[in-house]
């Protein structure tokens, strides 16, 4: 079913969102311009729930994370920018258009903030452990508290719809 049109403008809490989220996914390309000639042949592409590397591979494979973390922000970045295409689990009406697409579009906004930090926490913890350097629990904190954060956001996103609707 299309769903009804309608315009959102951008607030300053959006703005923010957004070139906060940018700047992280450029931080991550300027960490691999910074480190990948020091950066062995061999790195960790995989770690265990304790964040611990539990598998390695190719010094090519340092591209994965900063790619991945590049496309997710571009599509949801773009996304944001149709709320007229979200699937929503409610009814959209004349009454309630405007307050559901708003408030849809900041939580896209906010995931793509979430997963932005989550993409550069990781390959943080990643260019850490390859160059040998002491990983502080607060990199742990922050990895958990993003996947714990994103989670939280899905549930209160889907409890809020049904309260606007």
């Amino acid at each position: 079913m299309t769903q009804p049109r309608c315009s959102v403008p951008k607030t300053g809490m959006d703005y923010f969102l957004e070139i906060a989220a940018g700047l992280l996914i450029i931080s991550l390309w300027g960490l691999i311009a910074l480190n990948y000639n020091r950066l062995p042949d061999t790195i960790p592409v995989h770690f265990s729930f304790g964040l611990q590397p539990d598998a390695y591979g190719s010094k090519s494979l340092i591209w994965t994370i900063p790619v991945v973390g590049t496309l997710l922000f571009l599509m949801f970045t773009i996304l944001s920018r149709y709320p007229h295409t979200f699937n929503y689990p409610v009814t959209i009406t004349e009454e309630n258009i405007e307050r559901i697409y708003r408030f849809a579009v900041r939580f896209v906004r906010v995931l793509n903030l979430l997963l932005a930090l989550l993409m550069t926490s990781l390959f943080y913890l990643q260019i850490f452990f390859t160059l040998g350097n002491t990983v502080y629990p607060f990199m742990r904190i922050i990895v958990w508290g993003c996947v714990f954060l994103i989670l939280f956001l899905v549930i209160y996103f889907m409890v809020r719809i049904f309260k606007m609707a």
